[in-house]
């Protein structure tokens, strides 16, 4: 666990100001950021797009890099295993992306809130 931690460490204090600031982000001239229930959901809503599209880049850019491994591996077995693993590591990059794109909505049916009846 703490090899982890010493390796993702600027992710993590990223991610950490990241929350920490997020109230902060988008108060508004006029008032607080969040007013009611549909307010929260819209909050979660942009970020799932900005993960999904965040995502979806980087998927892209990983399947291209793949392919320039796969394609420069000259039947190197250790090539061709690191290549794999990257293939396996842009396919989890692309569930990760679907699941930020669709969380949302798997958030809304789950709490009905779409219909008013929380």
């Amino acid at each position: 666990m703490k090899n982890i931690i010493s390796k993702n460490k600027n992710i993590i204090l990223f991610v950490s100001f990241f929350f920490l600031f997020l109230p902060f982000l988008g108060v508004a001239e006029n008032g607080a950021l969040i007013e009611s229930g549909d307010d929260v959901i819209e909050i979660f809503r942009r970020i799932g797009v900005w993960l999904f599209r965040v995502f979806l880049v980087a998927t892209v850019i990983a399947f291209i890099i793949t392919g320039f491994f796969y394609l420069t591996a000259s039947g190197n077995p250790n090539n061709m295993q690191r290549a794999h693993n990257m293939l396996k590591y842009a396919l989890i990059g692309v569930v990760v992306a679907l699941l930020a794109g669709s969380a949302v909505g798997i958030m809304e049916s789950f709490l009905d809130v779409s219909n008013g009846n929380s």
